[in-house]
């Protein structure tokens, strides 16, 4: 019996998930003195999945409860935890109740694409921009 890693799991999540309907994440900025607070609320029974990180970060649950993959499976976080994640974390999860997460980093970027190119890879099939903003997919017109 092969086990696939986590972070194949990940990606067939989202593969599978990007046709279906996207829920709107709104996400906000802080920038002060080289930290980077990117704060994102996730309304409850919402599956997500998120993009890679580059550098070292502290993750937070301010609000709510959900289930999330971890590198050691699959850990139930609540709010009031703060994790520190290595470069390569890649979260998905499910939104048991409406959930605030933050992530906190170091950069001395001040803008939003710059500061993405830095701490995430770029995934060209992601269906959300820098600003957790739904991108359209385009329609096929067919005759």
């Amino acid at each position: 019996m092969s086990i696939v890693p986590m972070q194949d799991k990940i990606q067939a999540l989202k593969i599978a998930a990007a046709n279906l309907p996207q829920v709107e994440v709104p996400t906000q900025h802080f920038l002060l003195d080289g930290i980077y607070v990117r704060q994102t609320f996730i309304p409850a029974g919402t599956a997500f999945v998120g993009r890679r990180h580059k550098k070292q970060h502290f993750f937070m649950v301010l609000k709510g409860l959900a289930e999330v993959t971890m590198d050691e499976g699959i850990v139930t976080l609540r709010a009031g935890m703060t994790l520190i994640c290595g470069p390569g974390t890649r979260r998905a999860g499910l939104t048991l109740e409406d959930t605030i997460f933050a992530g906190v980093f170091r950069t001395d970027k001040t803008d939003l694409k710059e500061i993405e190119a830095e701490l995430t890879e770029f995934d060209p099939t992601s269906r959300f921009g820098v600003g957790n903003e739904i991108i359209p997919q385009e329609i096929e017109c067919k005759n």
